[in-house]
């Protein structure tokens, strides 16, 4: 090879190591200009056991063979606009919905980074596939049974629909306790 093909060589390499590093710096800027943040906020429970169920049972506000629901918002470290709105309102219909349960300690809302490594058996546990939202039973601090509620990302467009569909399940699931 003659020395200008060398050099028509090593320009294309640095073309395209160029090209590589500008898409990386493409990636970081949309993850930072399209919201992609950190974990939410930092005093929220990064487990979900019964211990909840636990305290409350000490502190006298529900009896140990009392069931207790938990709903659960499963996500990553890194979470887009969709997933914090999924936490939003899945949140709210709790709250709203299910005021007195939570206030009693027969529910409890949770939000569990499954990155984190003591929260990574959730994955296979509930068979994640991605940021989900699940409700469980817990009785005399184990677990009886969960379901996930899989059409939060079907509705993800209208919140009315997402807040009544997360409100009706919590309902169905509930009503034979």
């Amino acid at each position: 090879m003659t020395e200008t093909g060398q050099t028509n060589g090593n320009r294309r390499t640095m073309i395209i190591a160029g090209i590589g590093v500008l898409a990386v710096l493409l990636a970081i800027s949309g993850a930072v200009a399209f919201g992609m943040k950190s974990p939410a906020s930092p005093d929220a429970p990064s487990t979900v056991d019964a211990l909840g169920a636990k305290d409350a049972a000490r502190q006298g506000r529900i009896d140990t063979h009392t069931p207790v629901i938990q709903v659960c918002y499963f996500h990553r470290t890194m979470r887009c606009p969709s997933c914090e709105k999924i936490e939003f309102l899945a949140k709210r219909a709790v709250e709203e919905a299910f005021a007195s349960e939570l206030a009693s300690g027969g529910m409890q809302w949770r939000s569990v980074n499954i990155d984190e490594p003591e929260n990574k058996h959730f994955e296979d546990d509930y068979r994640l596939p991605f940021q989900s939202i699940i409700v469980s039973e817990w009785r005399e601090g184990k677990e009886t049974r969960w379901k996930n509620l899989e059409k939060v990302w079907d509705l993800l467009n209208n919140d009315a629909e997402f807040i009544r569909y997360v409100r009706d399940e919590i309902r169905a699931y509930t009503r034979h306790l």
